[in-house]
């Protein structure tokens, strides 16, 4: 049987979590339990890990505990192909990386996507990174594709079909 760890201080310290993607609130309560500061050291192997320090803090009200989407974001992901924008920075204190790039940098989530046809995607993309984009349904790309991609359709004409 597992035991929920609860907080001397504030008991299971509850928040409400919202969606990395959108920001809303999701449909849940997280209990974060104990929940001390953490800053990143040296292992004696020289890998960096997160330690936890000073004194138990209450949780926030609202907070991002993860990178899935929200029930809306997720039903307007499932519409077609996602991009998800990605940086080389982290744009949340404490992100955690989702892959590493060609350089071996660490690459964190931005909060911003698109959602694509099929079609858009064998227009805007190389045959082999098309075919591998709609094999997973979802890709991560640079946030400057996005970028590239929304200022594009705000300059498209309107179809006036």
């Amino acid at each position: 049987m597992s035991t929920i760890p609860v907080s001397r201080k504030y008991g299971l310290n509850p928040s409400i979590p919202v969606c990395f993607w959108c920001g809303k609130e999701k449909n849940e309560i997280a209990l974060l339990g104990p929940n001390k500061a953490t800053r990143l050291v040296k292992d004696k192997h020289g890998n960096l890990i997160r330690r936890a320090y000073g004194e138990d803090r209450e949780a926030p009200r609202h907070c991002v505990i993860d990178y899935e989407p929200c029930d809306e974001c997720r039903q307007a992901m499932e519409q077609g192909i996602t991009l998800l924008a990605t940086s080389t920075l982290p744009s949340l204190d404490g992100a955690a990386p989702v892959m590493k790039d060609e350089c071996g940098h660490d690459v964190y989530p931005y909060p911003w996507y698109v959602v694509l046809t099929e079609d858009a995607v064998g227009r805007l993309f190389t045959k082999s990174i098309a075919e591998e984009i709609l094999a997973k349904r979802k890709a991560f790309v640079p946030v400057e594709i996005i970028q590239a991609l929304t200022d594009a359709s705000k300059k498209a004409p309107e179809d006036k079909s």
